[in-house]
């Protein structure tokens, strides 16, 4: 469907899904780049709005990141409570997914954390109906893995939205929710283990889009370099770029992973232009305020900020080698067969479908995709009950970096 005929309908102040599509001026940047905002007001009354937001050099494709980003949100919030199960793990009638499986903090952290509490067999939680994406067996999942509004209880980890897509197809939603979830167990790995595979030189690289990003940096006065962060197991390119400011301590990460090379050099690019542009203008014109300490940080925007103000940039010299491999572009893959690698490796994936009656009349789809065994980014500190984790830190023969992470 053309943008603009499916915009029309999704977008009104007064009948329409997405109440307000507002495009965003940034004063570091171009006038022929486009960033949007869009605006869901929830349906139960609540004073906060459900936000989405896009960047990109297609005014097209930044309008229907924003408002893909607002329904995957909005969808993530409806739920009916009567189709939930609270049960343990022991005592569940249906086929679950064990919570002790998945990436969590480790015991001795929960007692220092407030806003989460311990998982085990014997411990009542939601569940809600999703299912195994290769044998399409059903699978009931934690509720707080699956949806951003939770019951009045503590999880048993952070709840956020890794893992949860829209598109315009069932297949585009899967795909990108479980790039996602790749992207930030390989975000992870970088942060805590330095796992850095090359130097992306893009200027080497025959893409007008990309050269067209450069000079959009150049022009805001920043500069970027650009890494592979790919995890060799997985068929899947992660990319990393680290924004600076010229002549100014602190740095801002974009991250993206694709089954597509320089699709996700763009979208890394990307993410580090829109996201480190707006926190600077956010920090130093309308005085956001920045943790003293990263003990400090409390939310993901503290996380960001604090990074970006400048503390630590010393850290990004411990984990980024001077001496890296030349980049080699990856060979295209299918959602099929990342799936595939991920099971034989020990990485089951499972989906819950969360679309909604108003979102599927519009012809698009959100799904959540949840990966347990995948390293997890976390709102807190990093979470050390997590296999994956722990044996990548034994073969890198090197203790984690367990600073908090600063990503946005």
């Amino acid at each position: 469907m053309n943008v603009e005929v499916l915009l029309s309908e999704i977008v009104h102040s007064r009948g329409g899904l997405i109440r307000t599509l507002t495009r965003v001026h940034s004063p570091f940047l171009s006038p022929l780049t486009y960033s949007y905002v869009a605006l869901i007001s929830p349906l139960d009354g609540s004073s906060e709005e459900i936000a989405g937001s896009g960047f990109s050099l297609m005014k097209g494709n930044s309008q229907m990141s924003a408002v893909g980003e607002a329904i995957e949100r909005y969808s993530a919030t409806i739920y009916v409570e009567s189709q939930l199960i609270r049960s343990t793990y022991e005592e569940l009638t249906v086929q679950g997914v064990d919570p002790t499986v998945f990436c969590r903090y480790h015991e001795e952290q929960y007692l220092q954390l407030s806003e989460v509490r311990s998982v085990d067999h014997q411990t009542p939680i939601y569940w809600t109906k999703g299912k195994r994406v290769r044998t399409g067996e059903e699978a009931w999942l934690p509720f707080e893995t699956v949806y951003l509004k939770i019951p009045a209880i503590k999880p048993f980890r952070d709840v956020i939205s890794t893992g949860l897509a829209c598109g315009s197809s069932l297949e585009q939603a899967l795909t990108s929710g479980l790039l996602e979830c790749i992207e930030r167990d390989a975000f992870m790995l970088f942060w805590t283990l330095g796992m850095v595979r090359a130097q992306v030189n893009v200027t080497s690289i025959d893409d007008s889009y990309l050269l067209q990003l450069l000079k959009v940096a150049r022009e805001a006065n920043v500069e970027l370099s650009v890494y592979d962060i790919s995890q060799p197991e997985f068929p899947v390119t992660t990319i990393l770029t680290v924004l600076k400011f010229k002549g100014r301590r602190g740095f801002y990460l974009g991250c993206a992973a694709h089954l597509n090379s320089p699709t996700a050099i763009r979208k890394s690019m990307e993410e580090a232009i829109s996201g480190g542009t707006a926190f600077f203008e956010r920090i130093y014109q309308h005085g956001m305020n920045v943790p003293d300490h990263y003990q400090e940080i409390r939310t993901l925007e503290d996380h960001t900020a604090y990074y970006l103000s400048g503390a630590l940039d010393e850290i990004l010299c411990e984990l980024i080698p001077e001496q890296l491999d030349c980049y080699i572009p990856d060979q295209c893959t299918t959602f099929e067969e990342v799936v595939d690698v991920l099971e034989r490796q020990g990485h089951p994936v499972y989906s819950a479908e969360l679309t909604t009656a108003d979102v599927k009349e519009l012809g698009m789809n959100v799904i959540r995709i949840v990966t347990p065994t995948l390293v997890f980014l976390p709102v807190g500190p990093t979470m050390l009950q997590c296999e994956r984790l722990q044996e990548k830190c034994e073969k890198a023969s090197r203790p984690m970096n367990l600073l908090p992470h600063p990503f946005p």
